[in-house]
């Protein structure tokens, strides 16, 4: 809110912003008296007339889920921080749609900050009488913890343990084994927000009521992309 304050003294005629709380009343109630166009990017704003571009996280999620279970995995580990943000718990309800729908356990920890709470998290579990089989992480970060601590602990990766993260990142292609990851549409949720806010300011025309009859939630498609750390075979790549 208060890099909003600030954007609004330098007299911005429009608004890309991506909430840290999708909820957030006072940001909403805000927004919504500025009296110029705001677009919401990744993450919706709950109950304002603000228009969005998201990915589809629970589709992406369930499908990346889905993918762990085709390659034989029962006990799918579900490993994530941040479980307030909108983007995380759509992760979550595709995850728990995809393990309910096959009739498995859902195991699922929100613990994760740093390299040490996953480190702790995995050390845990991975010593239980029955480990997971597989772990699906649900931000960059987390998917670096797991593998870097599965590395540590000399778990085989996909052998042992099936890797499967959300968000693609540069070294996921060239660490061996290299990391299956949901990659989001990055540019084109960039370049739709950009193209709506635009349509926005040059439809200045309208009355004040037609932007809101306009409001749309646009929500991109993820891609699956199968490397070695699921089980895939490198020609799957």
């Amino acid at each position: 809110m208060e890099a909003v304050t600030v954007l609004i003294r330098h007299r911005v005629d429009g608004l890309i912003i991506a909430p840290a709380n999708s909820q957030n009343r006072a940001l909403r109630a805000m927004l919504i008296r500025l009296g110029v166009p705001v677009v919401a990017l990744d993450r919706p704003l709950s109950g304002a007339p603000i228009p969005s571009v998201v990915a589809d996280n629970f589709a992406g999620a369930r499908q990346a889920t889905s993918h762990l279970i085709e390659h034989g995995r029962r006990r799918i580990l579900c490993l994530t921080g941040e479980p307030s943000l909108y983007t995380i718990r759509e992760r979550i309800r595709g995850y728990r749609r995809a393990i309910e729908s096959a009739g498995l356990e859902c195991i699922l920890n929100t613990s994760i900050t740093d390299y040490q709470s996953a480190e702790r998290v995995l050390e845990k579990l991975m010593r239980e009488s029955e480990p997971p089989d597989a772990i699906f992480t649900l931000k960059n970060s987390t998917t670096i913890y797991a593998f870097e601590v599965l590395k540590k602990m000399k778990i085989r990766i996909p052998g042992s343990v099936a890797l499967m993260g959300y968000d693609d990142f540069e070294l996921a292609a060239t660490v061996r084994p290299s990391i299956s990851v949901v990659q989001q549409p990055v540019e084109e949720t960039g370049r739709m927000a950009a193209e709506i806010l635009f349509r926005e300011l040059l439809d200045s025309g309208n009355a004040a009521g037609s932007s809101s009859a306009r409001v749309q939630k646009i929500q991109l498609r993820t891609q699956l992309i199968r490397r070695s750390s699921c089980g895939c075979s490198e020609a799957e790549e």
